[in-house]
């Protein structure tokens, strides 16, 4: 077949830049997943929210230097100090790495979570179908501008059909130029001519990852699958993809055995997550988990005991039912030597197996009328 796609490239709905906009769009459905499961699983909203917060400051940070660091020469021209630097803050002239993005977002969310004692482990779990959906929606901006255009398609290969030919006088995305484009060599590397068919890489970046997407949904249903593990499946899945469809890409640098600096990371992180998930498999167990744990989709999203084990922490609850937080929005829990009540106001034994009441019975009024002021602690329904 000679047909490839042709459609036009816009840059910008007037002033907002369609890369920008569906990369939002994206980190925006990812969060409201994420959260959807939240809720299920015993952990905090408010903790989760404030490390998504820090997990978009913190992508947008590790896209730029995963850029910057990958292509050295953008960055390193005979320009000045000064002129480089500012360079590398114009972020909205374009260059941000979906790798880096994706790490530099979860190290600036870790230090949130791990206050709010998260299983990070079942939290990473949660979160895979969330970056495949995040990436599927944020490659449509990529598309809309014609980001990412790989190698020239020549002659009438199969796969033709799911090319872009380009049109005289389109505007083309910065870096690849000319634009407007004009007729040319197709054989030239590092320019993008009209009447040229290329490689979509941000096509085939959408639709592996909303398979992914489905991959990891009937998994996380069909799969009791351990802490950790369904993590390292969409690492694997993901990292194979980047690893294959970058060979299509064109004015990308390969700084080591032909492979760009995504190919490598690819390798990488599929590389750790194999070993991960063979590791968990063998001895029955997920990461940061006992052998009694259960299965990281039926457990807690909060590291500790479940809701109600006075022994592990119990969440308070003010005398309205409300639970109360510290300044992070983490819930406050007692340390296990608190006076209790039951589902029926029933005072529970302390650790020393103390009635309450019989303690309370012995202090004098002072001190009775001190504790009446402070919010009962009663174990999360």
């Amino acid at each position: 077949m000679d047909t490839a796609l042709t459609f036009p490239l816009i840059q910008k709905f007037v002033f907002i830049p369609p890369h920008g906009l569906f990369v939002a769009i994206g980190f925006l459905v990812g969060a409201t997943l994420l959260m959807r499961e939240v809720r299920t699983r015993d952990m905090s909203p408010e903790v989760v929210v404030n490390a998504l917060t820090w997990g978009a400051f913190g992508s947008i940070l590790g896209a730029r230097a995963d850029y910057v660091i990958s292509h050295p020469d953008v960055f390193l021209k005979n320009i000045g100090f000064v002129e480089s630097l500012l360079s590398i803050v114009k972020i909205w002239e374009g260059g941000l790495a979906l790798f880096g993005g994706l790490i530099g977002g979860v190290l600036f969310s870790l230090p949130t979570l791990l206050r709010g004692r998260a299983h990070i482990p079942r939290m990473l779990d949660a979160v895979a179908p969330c970056f495949a959906i995040g990436i599927a929606v944020g490659r449509i901006g990529d598309l809309i501008i014609g980001d990412h255009l790989g190698d020239a398609v020549l002659g009438s290969p199969w796969w033709k059909p799911l090319s872009y030919t380009i049109k005289a006088g389109t505007d083309m995305a910065p870096g690849f130029g000319p634009s407007p484009a004009i007729p040319g060599d197709c054989a030239t590397q590092g320019q993008f001519f009209a009447g040229c068919s290329y490689h979509l890489p941000a096509l085939y970046d959408m639709v592996g990852s909303a398979l992914i997407f489905l991959i990891l949904i009937a998994l996380r249903r069909k799969w009791a699958y351990r802490s950790g593990q369904l993590f390292a499946a969409w690492a694997i899945m993901y990292g194979v993809q980047r690893i294959l469809l970058d060979f299509t890409r064109s004015i990308d640098e390969r700084p080591l055995l032909g492979m760009t600096g995504t190919q490598l990371l690819g390798v990488l992180f599929a590389t750790i997550a194999l070993a991960t998930l063979l590791r968990t498999v063998r001895r029955g167990y997920g990461v940061g988990d006992s052998a009694d744990d259960p299965s990281s989709r039926e457990a807690s999203l909060h590291r500790g005991a479940a809701p109600g084990d006075a022994a592990g922490g119990v969440l308070l609850e003010d005398e309205g039912g409300v639970l109360l937080e510290d300044e992070d929005g983490v819930l406050l829990e007692d340390e296990g030597g608190v006076a209790l009540e039951d589902e029926d106001g029933v005072a529970l034994e302390d650790e020393d197996g103390t009635d309450p009441a019989e303690s309370d019975a012995s202090q004098d009024s002072g001190e009775d009328s001190e504790a009446s002021s402070t919010p009962s602690a009663k174990p999360l329904a």
